[in-house]
């Protein structure tokens, strides 16, 4: 909705572009901080939507009935003029339900406030936790709700101390090229930046900070020279600030009537900053990925569909129908929360032993450590918790 107005760019400009001493990434931490002004902006430029459309609307009726009574060139242009006003209004409206409602499929045509308005209900409705079984015992109020949602979840995302970190392995991993770790470590260019940036959906939801990409994309004339300066004071070794690695967990229901928090698919709502430096250390890893999954691994690779290890499934489990004169037997092995459960100590370690240098796996340290997480159930039922890991 702000990116329509005319004054937007020009005010987030003027903020923008007054000067803040220090290196990049706390240069562009302190004026994302100091664009968080544009509330007053909204206050002042929009008010409140919904009270807006309601005086728009009086106000071209009363033009309307001024024109019935005299027909005058003033009153009909004063008409068209407030019909122009409620128009604008009724856009806005529309536009504010459909960011609410997060429907990416529709993209231009008449106004569907009505439609917006209702999907936003039915996410109320199902993301809103009136009851959650904790063992044996059903729980019902709100406060107690929220501290076993932010018990369960902390032990869920905190690391478990294990003897998986010895560094003594019976066997060799595959290892990556020297050029290629040669090139995990080097500065983007510019053209690989503002390619990551413009990579990252607009439509997606925001971090804690409140920017999604949009803003990022519709403000990259005078913000990129920022952006380029704090991926390069990352790269060049330097920790994100914890107002990068700031996360909202939310929780998607797995199932129309969820009973315990398993049935919840916790979501991380981050940053842009963090997903720009991510989405570039993710694009480096995967140059080597082809050197060190086998070929019988077909997912998260890219070329690679994992659609193939379906079909590769089935023909196994028809085989086995055959007859054997001895047993057959599948074992289907499934870990749980796999990315929150696994070492992270442990991982850096293969990776180390894969051969990635010592200097990208700092980076990957620093992407991943000193996360702060806020966790959301409702506007009331909110906790903060350190993301603890080994």
């Amino acid at each position: 909705m702000w990116l329509h107005h005319q004054s937007f760019l020009q005010t987030v400009k003027q903020s923008w572009e007054l000067p803040i001493e220090g290196y990049g990434m706390y240069k562009l931490q302190q004026k994302i901080y100091r664009t968080k002004e544009l509330k007053k902006w909204n206050r002042e430029t929009f008010g409140n939507v919904f009270t807006t459309v309601q005086q728009a609307k009086q106000e071209a009726t009363d033009a309307e009935k001024k024109f019935d009574r005299d027909p005058s060139e003033a009153n009909l242009i004063a008409l068209n003029k407030s019909n122009a006003v409620m128009v604008h209004a009724l856009t806005l409206e529309a536009e504010y339900w459909k960011q609410k409602s997060n429907c990416k499929w529709l993209e231009a045509g008449e106004r569907n406030t009505k439609y917006f308005h209702s999907l936003v209900k039915k996410k109320r409705v199902k993301s809103t936790i009136h009851r959650i079984m904790e063992g044996n015992q059903e729980i019902t109020s709100p406060d107690r709700i929220r501290d076993s949602a932010a018990s369960y979840f902390e032990n869920l995302l905190s690391g478990q101390v294990t003897q998986s970190s010895a560094t003594d392995f019976p066997f060799q991993f595959p290892k990556i090229p020297e050029a290629i770790g040669n090139n995990l470590c080097l500065i983007p260019t510019e053209e690989d930046i503002k390619e990551t940036v413009f990579s990252i959906d607009k439509e997606s939801v925001a971090g804690p900070d409140g920017f999604s990409s949009a803003f990022y994309q519709a403000c990259w004339e005078f913000i990129a020279r920022d952006i380029y300066d704090a991926v390069r004071d990352f790269f060049s070794g330097t920790p994100m600030p914890r107002s990068f690695t700031a996360t909202t967990i939310v929780l998607i229901p797995k199932v129309d009537s969820p009973q315990t928090w398993n049935d919840f698919r916790p979501i991380s709502l981050c940053n842009v900053t963090n997903k720009i430096l991510s989405k570039l250390l993710y694009r480096r890893i995967s140059q080597a990925l082809p050197e060190l999954i086998s070929p019988s691994q077909s997912g998260f690779v890219p070329g690679r569909l994992i659609s193939d290890n379906i079909l590769l499934a089935q023909e196994m489990i028809h085989h086995l129908d055959l007859r054997y004169k001895n047993s057959n037997l599948v074992i289907k092995l499934d870990m749980s929360k796999a990315y929150d459960r696994v070492s992270w100590a442990f991982l850096l370690i293969v990776m180390q032993k894969m051969g990635f240098p010592t200097r990208f796996l700092t980076l990957i340290k620093h992407a991943i450590k000193n996360c702060w997480l806020r966790f959301w159930l409702t506007e009331k039922q909110r906790d903060s918790l350190n993301q603890l890991r080994d």
